[in-house]
């Protein structure tokens, strides 16, 4: 029996070590927030199986401590007090094992706050235009927001978005953040074929140039949802969906937003 106990100790024990392992690995993972979830609920489930492990330990160890010559718990443990003489270390191994199993049901209510408050997170950023435009995460930013070069005037002038360019056919156009279409129109001698999605906390983002365009107004879009198809309609010199955000009045850099989620390559024409 004293091999049982002290193989089951054993195996408790690095089983409980593994899982603190796998808590500082988790603390130390800063890769995104996507597998920073993951890993808290796979490690909630570790800690409640580990949890119920020690329990099943705890039952095992009853149990074989009745079964010793006696029968009765008191000189069950007498008995096993005398099998543990001189083995002091396998008593604190004991001791360390109850210690642990403390600090994991301690840990247990704050790992499900994580688990919340990542699962709030990652549904705010849904919501928000961090999402990039292009279908696959193709295109290459060939203009930038804010003062740039006309390709037409050659004269500088004010960019209200980016232009991500794309020159493979059917490329889709899909929605930064959840939200819903309020406008879709045609503009010969600008956008083109345009889509704008109000997003929550007063946000509207622009999609334009479009070769055809898959939504109405009033449609629900959930981000990464097809829009339309990327194309050089209205005043372009090339296949590109030129990108814009709003919040309320204000036309703000869509790469503020963008850059929370992509790094994405960029060949300005400012000069």
């Amino acid at each position: 029996f004293l091999g049982t106990i002290v193989v089951l100790s054993g195996a408790s024990i690095y089983m409980i070590h593994d899982g603190f392992a796998r808590m500082e690995q988790m603390e130390r993972s800063t890769e995104g927030l996507s597998e920073t979830r993951a890993s808290v609920d796979a490690l909630r489930d570790d800690v409640l199986e580990l949890l119920g492990g020690a329990r099943s330990f705890e039952r095992i160890l009853d149990d074989t401590l009745v079964s010793l010559p006696g029968n009765s718990s008191s000189d069950s443990a007498r008995r096993l007090d005398d099998l543990l003489a001189g083995e002091a270390d396998r008593r604190d191994e004991v001791a360390g094992l109850q210690r642990l199993g403390s600090r994991l049901e301690a840990a247990g209510p704050p790992l499900v706050s994580a688990g919340e408050v990542l699962d709030t997170t990652s549904r705010f950023l849904e919501d928000i235009p961090v999402h990039w435009p292009v279908g696959r995460g193709s295109g290459t930013v060939t203009m930038e927001w804010g003062a740039n070069v006309n390709p037409f005037t050659n004269r500088w002038y004010f960019h209200r978005g980016i232009d991500i360019a794309d020159f493979r056919a059917n490329t889709p156009v899909v929605a930064a953040a959840n939200g819903t279409v309020i406008e879709t129109d045609f503009q010969q001698y600008g956008y083109g074929y345009y889509v704008d999605v109000q997003h929550r906390f007063g946000m509207v983002t622009r999609y334009a140039h479009l070769s055809r365009i898959d939504v109405s107004v009033g449609d629900e879009v959930s981000q990464g949802e097809q829009l339309g198809i990327l194309g050089t309609t209205g005043r372009s010199t090339g296949p590109h969906v030129h990108f814009e955000v709003h919040i309320g009045p204000e036309n703000v850099d869509p790469a503020a937003f963008l850059t929370v989620a992509n790094t994405f390559r960029r060949r300005s024409t400012r000069r």
